[in-house]
């Protein structure tokens, strides 16, 4: 029987969806709307705008936020933490994860769902962002969808 120390080292997955853009990042002060719609009843909510971080070798801004999703009697909700991180002067990554461990409690439903919003949430986050700068139709597509 295996004890308590060889149990933790079993690796951790981490429920994390990614999306690359082929440019840096810029328009993250685009999102100081706090709630965005995803489509299919589901929504974003950010809690904070987004800040730089000192934790990472390369330049990333973090942003707090929760994925909420409607059912037909229940609304459930998901904290999640939002990167984007600057790869050089060519590319940008948007990073969606949990940000607490009740993920690996959750059931095959609502992780399916979970994971059916980080993806419309990483890519409504990678075209605003990825946007060139005054172009309002990013903005306005991503958000009516």
């Amino acid at each position: 029987m295996p004890g308590l120390a060889e149990v933790s080292r079993q690796p951790m997955t981490e429920a994390v969806v990614t999306r690359w853009l082929d440019a840096p990042p810029q328009r993250l002060d685009d999102f100081s709307a706090t709630q965005m719609s995803l489509g299919n009843g589901d929504e974003l909510r950010l809690d904070g705008a987004f800040q730089r971080t000192s934790d990472r070798a390369l330049p990333t801004w973090r942003a707090p936020g929760r994925l909420v999703w409607h059912g037909p009697t229940l609304a459930r909700a998901a904290r999640v933490e939002i990167d984007v991180t600057k790869w050089g002067d060519a590319a940008a990554e948007v990073s969606v994860r949990p940000a607490g461990r009740r993920v690996f409690s959750w059931g095959p439903r609502r992780e399916r769902r979970y994971f059916l919003s980080a993806h419309r949430a990483a890519t409504h986050i990678a075209r605003v962002v990825g946007a060139p700068e005054g172009d309002a139709t990013a903005v306005e597509r991503t958000s009516a969808a």
